[in-house]
């Protein structure tokens, strides 16, 4: 019996050894965590600080990407980060990563020297902190499907409901949302516009094919891939050459467009690419040009383009972004001026 009192106190023993040490990894993961936060916060905070001192703007205009790690697309957000400025002159105008995987992979500078980008609740909770008086969200997607509506309903409704924030303050800051590119079909229209207008040449010649990302079909919220489709039929009424398919939409891969191609009887000639994305960064190198190499990653839009008998060299990928030509990025820029000409999202009307 005494032996099995030992056995049974010993394993007692080794139990709340194993729970002491749990708990206290626990504890050290938590205050790692902690500490990560605040030193990111920290960081902001002294952007806002310092940018809001030099300003002394009351308004701050948050621009909201998914975020990449190359470094074209960190130009791209650069200029239209610029233009914004200009067209709000009495703004600071800040840009957050959605991404938390672009965010860590640019700290570690995986294809650009290191450089730190943060999630959009650092940036609102130190615009908040900083007591702006007006605070406004834009976002730079393309459609209003799942990155949009995150950027809508959680973020910039948490900023609402920051306790850490005083309640006057909450109460009375104005906070306006910018909706993606293609809004609404007028947007669509007018995006069509200005595409055919940079492109009408090589339509004259041949296919001229867009890229867009899409959402999958279960993250299609707000019924964003609608969209796509409008801006085809958008730019068939301009030229029949247009063609618009996604990377992750249904129905509408590169093997969809191909498809139609062939249907409206285009089995062979010349065929260029173009991201409809903001920048033109991991999906424009690899899912639609497919590598450096002339012959192109199997898979990728160039690759399915050669395969199915059309003329679609390296040189015939464009990398550049949405955010790359001036009147796009007005488009953006027109969502925000509508926005702040309504009445804001928060606080909300009575």
């Amino acid at each position: 019996m005494k032996k099995i009192n030992l056995f049974i106190m010993a394993a007692l023993t080794a139990m709340l050894s194993f729970s002491f040490t749990a708990c206290s990894n626990d504890d050290d993961d938590n205050n790692a965590k902690e500490s990560n936060y605040d030193k990111a916060l920290s960081a902001v905070q002294s952007v806002v600080n310092e940018t809001k001192a030099s300003s002394k703007h009351t308004t701050a205009m948050l621009l909201v990407t998914f975020g990449s790690t190359w470094q074209a697309p960190h130009d791209t957000y650069k200029g239209v980060q610029e233009q914004f400025a200009k067209a709000f002159p009495d703004a600071d105008v800040y840009l957050a990563f959605t991404s938390s995987i672009c965010i860590s992979r640019c700290a570690a500078g995986e294809n650009t020297d290191p450089v730190n980008y943060y999630a959009p609740s650092y940036w609102l909770k130190a615009i908040g902190m900083a007591q702006y008086s007006t605070v406004c969200v834009q976002s730079l997607h393309c459609i209003p499907g799942e990155e949009f509506l995150r950027m809508r309903d959680t973020y910039v409704k948490d900023f609402h409901n920051d306790t850490d924030l005083p309640e006057a303050y909450r109460s009375s800051v104005k906070v306006y949302v910018g909706g993606p590119l293609m809004a609404d079909e007028a947007d669509v229209n007018t995006l069509a516009t200005v595409l055919n207008k940079h492109f009408s040449s090589v339509a004259a010649k041949g296919v001229m094919a867009f890229m867009g990302h899409g959402n999958p079909e279960s993250y299609n919220y707000g019924n964003g891939n609608i969209r796509y489709s409008q801006l085809e039929a958008a730019l068939q009424k301009i030229n029949k050459n247009y063609y618009v398919g996604t990377v992750d939409m249904k129905d509408n891969y590169v093997d969809n467009v191909i498809g139609r191609m062939h249907t409206a009887g285009f089995k062979t000639g010349a065929v260029e690419l173009h991201p409809l994305m903001s920048i033109a960064g991991d999906h424009a190198n690899n899912d639609m040009k497919g590598g450096v190499g002339e012959t192109a990653k199997d898979g990728s839009w160039r690759s399915e383009m050669t395969k199915a008998g059309y003329t679609c060299p390296l040189n015939n990928c464009i990398l550049k972004g949405l955010g790359d030509y001036t009147d796009v990025v007005d488009i953006w820029i027109s969502h925000m001026k509508n926005a702040l000409a309504e009445a804001p999202m928060y606080p909300e009307a009575d």
